[in-house]
């Protein structure tokens, strides 16, 4: 990038040696008429001294020229970068771009996309954590960063402007498999919440999101919704996404196809008997507990069956500090968060949330499981899979 204005060092020493070469014409000066009075003492020290005049006086006025055509210039230039460059106080993801002119600041912003620039990454299965959700390629657009640069008003902080494309191979073109996280590559991790008994905590848990900007995935029991109509209302107005968490609290690999089909579909009947609107797009099975045939069950309804990567184990009722504890050191991209709405768990958000949020972005499941790059570009676009 280049200075937005010259050196003050450089001008400070060009003034300086116009005013050596200045002392040393009127030192000139000086001896020469002490001479003409017949001094013969100030006549040998004029002769040890003596410089051509006129190359004295030569190099004077080209300084003095050169220094009159850099200020002419330099007022000029701050004119134009007032004018036609970047506002005052505008910063670039917290950089001063200030005066900045078009080709400086897309220089800069040139630089800045080489380093953003990554390649969409397949969907795929592993063999520890199964079915891994691929992630959009993603580039700077220096055009619309640039353009944003130049119109910013005043003390603006403005971000940089993101194009991003999907992958070949997508979580859906997978064969049914269950979830355990998201991409490794995304800087993102999803709280997700199982609400089978009680409302007593729900509250201060929303709270607790409110207060620090976060979204998080409630799973829900069916049994539970049926008399808590009013709490499943109050997490959905609050921004927050919600799962599927059975009707009753079985396990689920323990079921036949048919009993399976009951437990979702009863438990979707029962949240759009309040949220109309809402479609139900995962599945967390109580305790953890599926087969083969559980996946594939969730799958015909349409929904992904997902469980964690880090569990608080909150339900054994811990202190605050042990669950933080077990989720703090072993935070990474991608994670899913087990959690219910305990009291331990409350005073452990109330660290582990802001906590998290310093390094990862905390969203959704269904925004973790998809390939957008949420964790870097801020979209409104509705929760769920591209």
């Amino acid at each position: 990038m280049r200075k937005i204005f010259e050196s003050k060092q450089s001008k400070t020493s060009l003034l300086f040696l116009l005013v050596f070469f200045i002392v040393i014409l009127l030192l000139h000066t000086i001896l020469e008429s002490m001479v003409e009075m017949g001094d013969p003492m100030k006549n040998n020290l004029y002769y040890s001294f003596k410089l051509p005049k006129k190359l004295i006086i030569f190099v004077a006025i080209t300084l003095a020229t050169y220094i009159v055509l850099e200020l002419t210039t330099d007022i000029s230039n701050r004119i134009n970068r007032t004018f036609f460059g970047v506002s005052k106080g505008v910063t670039l993801d917290g950089v001063t771009i200030q005066h900045h002119l078009d080709y400086e600041i897309r220089t800069h912003i040139e630089q800045i996309a080489k380093e953003k620039y990554s390649e969409p990454i397949n969907a795929r299965i592993d063999s520890v954590w199964k079915g891994i959700p691929g992630l959009n390629g993603i580039k700077v657009n220096i055009d619309k960063t640039v353009e944003q640069a130049l119109s910013a008003n005043k003390f603006k902080n403005i971000k940089l402007q993101y194009e991003q494309w999907q992958p070949d191979i997508q979580l859906h073109d997978l064969e049914p498999v269950a979830v355990y996280r998201g991409n490794q590559n995304k800087q993102a991790m999803a709280l997700m919440i199982n609400v089978a008994w009680g409302t007593e905590y729900i509250e201060h848990i929303l709270d607790i999101l409110e207060e620090n900007n976060v979204k998080a995935t409630f799973f829900v029991a069916g049994n539970w919704v049926e008399n808590n109509h009013e709490s499943l209302l109050k997490i959905y107005l609050a921004g927050h996404e919600i799962g599927s968490h059975a009707y009753t609290h079985r396990n689920m690999s323990t079921l036949n196809r048919q009993e399976l089909e009951v437990e979702l579909t009863r438990t979707d009947e029962l949240i759009h008997k309040v949220l109309p609107n809402v479609e139900v797009k995962l599945f967390a099975p109580p305790s953890g507990d599926y087969n083969q045939q559980v996946v594939d069950v969730a799958h015909a309804n349409n929904k992904y069956t997902v469980l964690w990567t880090l569990d608080t184990v909150d339900w054994q009722k811990p202190s605050p500090q042990t669950i933080v504890n077990r989720i703090a050191p072993k935070a990474e991209n991608g994670a899913l968060v087990l959690m219910h709405p305990t009291e331990s768990t409350v005073e452990a958000l109330k660290i582990m949330v802001p906590e998290l949020s310093k390094k990862y972005k905390l969203i959704t499941a269904s925004q973790l499981l998809s390939s957008d790059r949420n964790d870097i570009i801020d979209t409104n676009s509705d929760i769920g899979f591209p």
